[in-house]
């Protein structure tokens, strides 16, 4: 029960719980739409996890292994070709943080979106199946916010979850989730020496573009040698990947710890996590100043503030999104974003990862119907928490089909006031069209990675 004794009532039209990778495309299109959009974001900054926690880079967003058709269609495409206006992209993957954060924040204003930060949701006032309001924190005042419809972006399922919708949690056989990563960046790197190595290991992976800025990763077999002499102790049988800032070459953001059992909604849990993850870049930091040319002067020049997460809570929606959905290139009359992206599965206990590709030129569409919650009225989910199974996420957790997903939900939540009807009663048809029309085909082959 909320309390109305609170310091002040808020009302939007609709009220959007994260201002992340799936949120802030949400709030454009709802906002582009003509209403008034409030993001709650809990962090002091908006961005999520590219802008905040170093993970600025886009997974593969095209047919599986066709990397020269790639899909920039929507909210999406605005962002690559913005950040590529501003020098703040390369390999079309790797993007600033900074510059991200600065794009979203434009593209929000202008869509008249209003952004709290700072700001953690405490309580929910739901019944039968209908969000009334929320319970917003902001320090010093609490605010209930009121709202016709609301979107869960939180990555997490943090509002379906307090509305009192089922969720489910990690995978089936023992609820364990997969690993968490703390992202570091080291710095200064010779790019290029660095890349003349990468690219003679068997193992390894590596491109450059002309303004020295690399993309690399591997290095099995070196891994495994530094873990039997004991210099690296963790689990861990590959570095997943490093690449150049865009603005700054020089300096590397590394995806490569491996941070098991973390509950995130624990608070030990996730300091346990974070400090394990210190040891971890330090010991990385030593490894590649021995071993990889380039590296020699590096020093780790930034940590994130916490650590990112691959996976948690999920929602239990009117369409489970499966492993055989996905191999199979399942689409639906309700497809809303198109995912090539390979099942990448890191183990929740161990070493390995569990790599899965789609057939060659593959690509399987992600349902709105996952984006509802059963027995839900009001609230629209976006992000890696939709519904599907531990293997299915795997894949579509990464960034581009979570913006996709994102503008979705803005879309379909505009669409639900217009039309009088709740989130489930939409024109489904429509929606799909117009994220997947003519804009979202995939263009004409372009030069892949080098």
């Amino acid at each position: 029960m909320i309390d109305r004794n609170q310091d002040a009532v808020k009302k939007a039209d609709i009220v959007i719980i994260g201002a992340g990778t799936a949120g802030i495309p949400a709030a454009i299109a709802a906002g582009r739409r003509g209403y008034s959009v409030l993001v709650v974001e809990r962090e002091k900054e908006c961005g999520g996890t590219g802008a905040f926690l170093g993970v600025n880079i886009w997974m593969p967003y095209w047919p599986s292994m066709e990397p020269g058709r790639k899909w920039r269609s929507g909210i999406f495409g605005e962002f690559v070709d913005e950040l590529t206006r501003r020098g703040a992209l390369h390999h079309d993957m790797a993007y600033s943080p900074e510059q991200f954060r600065e794009v979203s924040r434009e593209l929000m204003r202008k869509a008249g979106v209003e952004l709290w930060t700072d700001a953690a949701v405490t309580g929910v006032a739901a019944a039968g199946g209908r969000i009334k309001n929320i319970v917003v924190d902001r320090r010093r005042s609490k605010t209930v916010v009121e709202g016709a419809l609301f979107i869960d972006a939180s990555g997490d399922a943090v509002l379906t979850h307090m509305a009192g919708f089922p969720t489910s949690y990690g995978r089936d056989l023992d609820n364990s989730c997969q690993p968490a990563s703390l992202m570091f960046a080291l710095g200064p790197v010779d790019t290029r020496a660095a890349f003349e190595f990468g690219r003679k290991c068997e193992d390894a992976h590596a491109s450059i573009d002309d303004k020295d800025r690399i993309i690399m990763g591997g290095f099995d077999s070196l891994i495994a040698r530094c873990r039997k002499k004991g210099e690296l102790s963790f689990a861990r049988r590959t570095i997943s990947v490093v690449w150049s800032d865009p603005v700054h070459p020089e300096t590397v953001y590394v995806n490569a710890t491996r941070l098991t059992d973390v509950n995130p909604f624990i608070k030990e849990s996730m300091t346990a996590a974070y400090n394990s993850g210190i040891l971890q870049s330090r010991e990385l930091e030593k490894f590649f100043r021995k071993y990889i040319p380039g590296f020699e002067k590096a020093v780790v020049s930034w940590t994130a503030p916490e650590v990112g997460l691959r996976e948690s809570r999920r929602i239990i929606g009117e369409y489970v999104l499966t492993e055989d959905d996905l191999i199979k290139g399942k689409t639906f009359p309700d497809g809303i974003a198109r995912c090539g992206y390979q099942i990448d599965i890191h183990d929740p206990h161990g070493d390995d990862t569990r790599l899965r590709q789609l057939p060659p030129g593959g690509f399987y569409e992600i349902p709105y119907r996952s984006m509802l919650p059963v027995g839900s009225k009001n609230i629209i989910v976006a992000g890696r928490c939709i519904s599907g199974t531990h293997e299915a996420m795997s894949s579509y957790r990464v960034q581009p089909p979570c913006i996709w997903m994102g503008e979705a939900a803005g879309t379909a939540a505009a669409m639900a006031i217009e039309q009088g009807v709740s989130p489930s009663g939409i024109d489904f048809k429509e929606l799909s069209r117009l994220m997947l029309g003519e804009r979202a085909k995939a263009p004409k082959a372009v030069g892949a990675l080098r």
